[in-house]
């Protein structure tokens, strides 16, 4: 179940940073942005998170992975919130390949792309520790 946990983790991550599209105004994570997508994905990551934290107090404390998807949908919303109040537009996330759009700016959104991938990550290693 610790692979399910990884796979669940960091293919939520992923996928709505990837998924469906080489251009960047049109990927996924895009859907976000609209209240009801977000709410849901919200939704859906805390009933994952719910069962994660019952696998890990329960079972084995290194399915910490399962936390993960609550913790960047999180923390992604914030940056863009940031985002949009210092720029005016949401947060633009390219990857190897995409078209990059003339507002996108490395310093701002490159920096919380990355940010938001990374500390989800770093938390669930905080999380592992401290659950074994």
């Amino acid at each position: 179940m610790v692979i399910v946990s990884v796979v669940s983790g960091l293919g939520y991550i992923s996928f709505i940073f990837m998924a469906f599209s080489f251009d960047p105004k049109k990927k996924y994570y895009h859907r976000l942005f609209k209240p009801g997508t977000y709410l849901f994905h919200l939704t859906l990551c805390f009933l994952v998170a719910v069962f994660g934290y019952y696998r890990i107090t329960v079972f084995d404390s290194r399915e910490v992975c399962f936390l993960m998807p609550l913790a960047f949908i999180i923390i992604f919303r914030v940056f863009d919130f940031i985002v949009v109040k210092v720029e005016g537009r949401h947060i633009l996330v390219v990857t190897r390949g995409d078209k990059k759009p003339n507002e996108y700016k490395w310093w701002i959104d490159g920096t919380f792309t990355l940010l938001s991938a990374i500390i989800p990550f770093l938390l669930s290693l905080v999380l592992a520790s401290k659950f074994s």
